[in-house]
């Protein structure tokens, strides 16, 4: 009986249908997915939010987010260090901070293809914020008894 030579690309087929595996090309592919989603959410979300708060607050308060991360899932997203400041000029209101913020968000995946779901989805976060940050009620007459 005789020996056959080692082919000398076997390895190189071998790692070009692991590569093609199903298994590794959904690894992949939601990576890249997580990862755009990643930087879209650090980059234009925030900076649309912040326009948008700035909009809503008649330009009298500013926010700063310090990170957007989106949940394992892509079905959440968490702002961290959030700040909410009064603009240039505007001493009347006072800082206001917030650790973190998580939000439900079930179609994050699809967010960054529809810009109608991207700005309601943006409203939201918006009035959570400015809901969370609002000045408590002044009552009107008297103390209470």
């Amino acid at each position: 009986m005789a020996s056959r030579p080692p082919n000398p690309h076997a390895l190189r087929h071998w790692f070009k249908a692991l590569a093609l595996s199903p298994g590794v090309l959904f690894s992949a592919t939601y990576l890249l997915l997580h990862l755009g989603a990643a930087i879209y959410l650090n980059t234009a979300f925030i900076s649309d939010l912040r326009a948008l708060v700035l909009q809503q607050t008649n330009r009298q308060m500013e926010l700063t987010v310090s990170s957007l991360t989106a949940g394992p899932s892509l079905n959440s997203i968490t702002l961290k260090r959030i700040g909410l400041h009064p603009a240039d000029g505007n001493s009347q209101a006072r800082p206001q901070a917030i650790l973190s913020m998580a939000f439900p968000c079930p179609d994050l995946g699809r967010l960054v293809f529809s810009g109608p779901m991207r700005e309601a989805r943006q409203r939201a976060v918006c009035d959570s914020i400015l809901t969370y940050c609002a000045p408590p009620p002044q009552r009107s007459g008297g103390p209470a008894q």
